[in-house]
């Protein structure tokens, strides 16, 4: 069903202007075209202009863009007629084909001018056979996405970002939503891979496609990119997912509150406070997420008694700390606490169990209820090389509102 819900999507949330589609080669292309005489893009016959695109030619991608290119009388991309889809189908085809031929500006002027075909198939009303263009596009993207250099990479996402919520000019069919919806599906894996390219600007641009995504667990992968070591990527992705929680969770972000960078550190805070945080919870989470180990300990004694938050939401969340000393404090903590909850036996026997500190497995041990410890192997005090459980990317570790 994820296909249909793809199609189904939220049309029209994000435009990129193409990556100067509209006006790369005027210069040297239109002195050769008026060397050669007034013949415009309207007069090349469509299989030739096909066969030139294919050979590289870089008149001929100029006429491509001339095909292309349409204004409105509302200066959007006007609608396509069924005669100009059907060339244009060609033309794609043609361009796929004599790709690699030309050089990076000329890769991203055609994957810009897909996107441009995109554009106004959106606008009603498309020609009746408007997945016939897909296939072509795909072909044209999916090279472009994989592009030796960053700027053609950079120009491809940022025409995939539009595909995510993109619709036809008109009501499609069961069958067409089913085709249109695998159809943006594959996309995914090339743009989700580029979160990780060497280039930082390709990451930030990956970033702010995969932000456009209205599924969250599509979009979530682009989450992690907030401690990227690039501070642009970490700033995209602040910006990219500040009104959706259910990707970018506060925890998420209170460790950005110590950023080395201060526009990052600002963006975090201001972000929070839109959120519904307070000044008092900000700070604990501040000092929740500290560098500093001293810190971390003494706010384990802050927590107490605090009633704008859950104290054993963020006790459990430190009971997890990679300092021994601060997850002592913790099980300090806990043995005050309601030991008969089911997520503090829950975490106290898994750190009875795995926490890599001997003594703290066997501390942990002995605040659980005699049967409880009784079903547990034997204590072993001995330290261990053991993985302390990941903090899971739950909600309710936010902080609670006032």
């Amino acid at each position: 069903m994820r296909g249909r819900a793809w199609a189904l999507g939220l049309a029209g949330a994000f435009v990129l202007a193409i990556v100067g589609a509209g006006f790369w080669f005027a210069g040297p292309t239109q002195q050769r075209q008026q060397a050669r005489g007034p013949k415009t893009a309207a007069d090349v016959d469509t299989t030739e202009l096909a066969a030139r695109l294919a050979a590289g030619d870089a008149d001929a991608l100029s006429a491509f863009r001339d095909k292309v290119i349409a204004i409105g009388e509302q200066g959007q991309a006007a609608k396509i007629t069924q005669d100009e889809l059907t060339d244009q189908i060609e033309l794609l085809h043609g361009s796929a084909r004599g790709l690699t031929k030309y050089g990076p500006t000329g890769r991203a002027m055609i994957a810009g001018l897909a996107g441009t075909i995109l554009e106004r198939l959106a606008v009603e009303p498309a020609p009746p056979n408007w997945t016939r263009c897909l296939t072509p596009i795909h072909e044209v993207l999916g090279q472009t996405l994989a592009d030796p250099e960053s700027t053609v990479r950079v120009a491809a996402l940022s025409v995939t970002a539009r595909t995510w919520n993109w619709l036809p000019g008109r009501g499609p069919l069961p069958v067409e939503e089913t085709f249109l919806g695998e159809w943006k599906d594959s996309f995914t894996k090339a743009v989700t891979g580029l979160l990780v390219d060497p280039d930082a600007q390709v990451r930030a641009a990956a970033v702010l496609n995969l932000a456009q995504v209205p599924i969250d667990e599509m979009a979530a992968p682009a989450a992690v990119r907030v401690a990227d070591v690039a501070v642009e990527v970490r700033r995209q992705t602040l910006i990219g997912f500040a009104k959706r929680p259910e990707v970018l969770p506060e925890e998420s972000i209170l460790p950005r509150l110590h950023d080395e960078d201060q526009s990052v550190v600002m963006l975090a805070r201001v972000i929070l406070e839109q959120r519904g945080l307070s000044a008092a919870q900000i700070e604990l989470g501040e000092q929740v997420f500290s560098p500093l180990v001293s810190v971390r300990k003494n706010v384990v004694h802050h927590l107490e008694g605090r009633d704008d938050i859950d104290p054993i939401v963020w006790l459990i969340h430190l009971s997890r700390d990679p300092d021994q000393s601060v997850r002592s404090e913790v099980l300090d903590a806990l043995s005050k606490a309601q030991l008969a909850l089911p997520n503090v036996r829950e975490r106290l026997t898994e750190m009875a169990l795995n926490d890599p500190s001997g003594k703290v497995r066997v501390r942990a041990r002995a605040l659980l209820p005699t049967e409880a410890a009784a079903l547990l192997p034997d204590a072993d005090a001995t330290d261990a090389t053991v993985a302390i459980p990941p903090l899971p990317g739950s909600s309710a570790l936010r902080p609670r509102a006032n």
